[in-house]
């Protein structure tokens, strides 16, 4: 969120991390095969919402909402603040609308192109971390050797307490292809 707008979430139920999880969990769910009637019976979609068996336009109707303020609610967080002239975080959304000529024909055009992919640059970001801490976890799960040989590696290069930075990394080759393996 801070690269793509410049916006600091908060810790607990921040309603731009709310919308994209639900958004996010949609396009998941809507993507498994089988997951709805309608893709057996392509005549389902041409009933209304609140019949039973529609169930999926109803939740269709409900990710939209929430991808839209995914794209939209950011988005225009950024524009407000430099419309009153707030001093915000560089970010990629306030560098393009900074860059943007007003005289342009094609403002509108180029605000949304801004728009559509700060969201994506949001959600790929979001979605890999998210995957790639996973299959860390899950690899230091299934190969505790491993995360004993990397602890050992970290054990010897570092003093106690002191966290590793970039600089340590050509001391480090173990857990470097651990990190590289898992992204």
């Amino acid at each position: 969120m801070s690269v793509a707008y410049g916006i600091d979430v908060q810790p607990d139920n921040d309603p731009y991390i709310a919308a994209a999880e639900t958004a996010m969990h949609g396009m998941s769910e809507a993507t498994i095969p089988g997951t709805f009637l309608v893709e057996f019976i392509p005549l389902l979609k041409y009933v209304p919402a609140w019949m039973p068996g529609a169930d999926f336009k109803r939740k269709a109707g409900m990710w939209r909402d929430f991808t839209t303020q995914v794209l939209e609610k950011p988005f225009a967080a950024v524009q407000q603040s430099l419309a009153r002239g707030e001093s915000i975080q560089p970010s990629f959304v306030s560098y393009c609308l900074e860059s943007l000529e007003s005289s342009a024909e094609d403002t509108h055009a180029q605000q949304r192109m801004i728009q559509d992919t700060a969201a994506s640059l949001y959600e790929g970001g979001s979605d890999t971390t998210v995957s790639a801490m996973n299959t860390f976890v899950l690899a230091m799960v299934c190969h505790p050797e491993v995360q004993q040989k990397a602890q050992e590696e970290l054990d010897s290069v570092l003093p106690p307490g002191q966290l590793p930075d970039f600089s340590d990394e050509p001391a480090l080759p173990y857990l470097s292809a651990i990190v590289k393996e898992v992204l």
